[in-house]
């Protein structure tokens, strides 16, 4: 009888050993730009709607109705997208930005998400007051530093924290306007860190900025104080991850701090 049971053990222990060992493997979140070069990159489509990469972006497409009626659609990255990197633990892998460019090519949406989820809560930020202009490249980055930083809508600050360590979806999600066919179009969705700043001399203030992207657009806003108003004063697009900026306008300055926003965010 032993002869018998002892290779069903050994199996039995072999394969709770393989389950063990692909558990553990999977996709896990990084920093990483999604440019759809190559397809679709394991993005799908949630709603009423169809998605085709094309030219190097990935279009959402309504058709004409022939009825009004309120549909939406999102663009959706699950572990099986970009090889998992918008998926899983967003603080181990130094996440703390997520952003995207965005083109309406007919019409306004007349609501526009960005949303994030986890198995037990999902949090949500909106665009579309941004949105004016169709046929127009819109950047937008948002901080994932705290909910309130980012301005995101959803559960408590606490769950915001808690969910960010086991995100398994992000979707960016429209919402049609009208009748007509509608197509909406999003490139270089992106995970980083955010900006720093560190001051580099005095006389002229200098601060070097680290962390950027490269080619993109920023402000430099100015206060006195963290709960005073920010002003802006300057601006400067990236050619690499670190810029050095001086700052004429601190004189007879006893205290100053500043914040960068993208440029081609409304």
């Amino acid at each position: 009888m032993s002869a018998i049971h002892h290779p069903k053990h050994r199996i039995a222990i072999l394969l709770l050993l393989l389950m063990l060992v692909s558990h553990r493997i999977g996709w896990a979140a990084a920093i990483h730009t999604e440019t759809f070069a190559s397809g679709t990159a394991g993005w799908t489509k949630a709603g009423a709607w169809q998605i085709v990469a094309t030219n190097q972006v990935l279009q959402g497409t309504f058709t004409k109705q022939r009825v009004p009626f309120p549909e939406t659609g999102a663009f959706v990255a699950t572990s099986l997208a970009s090889g998992g990197a918008f998926t899983g633990d967003y603080p181990a892998a130094g996440i703390q930005l997520v952003g995207f460019s965005f083109m309406a090519q007919d019409v306004v949406p007349s609501a526009a998400l960005l949303r994030w989820s986890n198995p037990t809560s999902s949090f949500f930020r909106s665009f579309a007051s941004a949105i004016t202009q169709t046929g127009v490249w819109y950047r937008f980055a948002f901080s994932l530093r705290s909910k309130d930083a980012g301005q995101w809508v959803g559960g408590t600050a606490a769950a915001f924290n808690d969910g960010l360590l086991d995100v398994k979806t992000l979707e960016i999600q429209l919402t049609r306007a009208g009748m007509a066919a509608q197509r909406y179009h999003i490139d270089d969705v992106f995970t980083d860190t955010l900006p720093v700043g560190a001051l580099a001399g005095m006389k002229p203030l200098r601060v070097i900025w680290s962390s950027l992207r490269s080619t993109v657009g920023y402000v430099v806003e100015a206060a006195d104080d963290p709960n005073s108003s920010w002003n802006t004063i300057d601006s400067f697009v990236a050619t690499d991850a670190t810029h050095t900026w001086h700052d004429g306008t601190a004189t007879n300055v006893n205290q100053r701090i500043y914040r960068l926003r993208f440029l081609e965010y409304h």
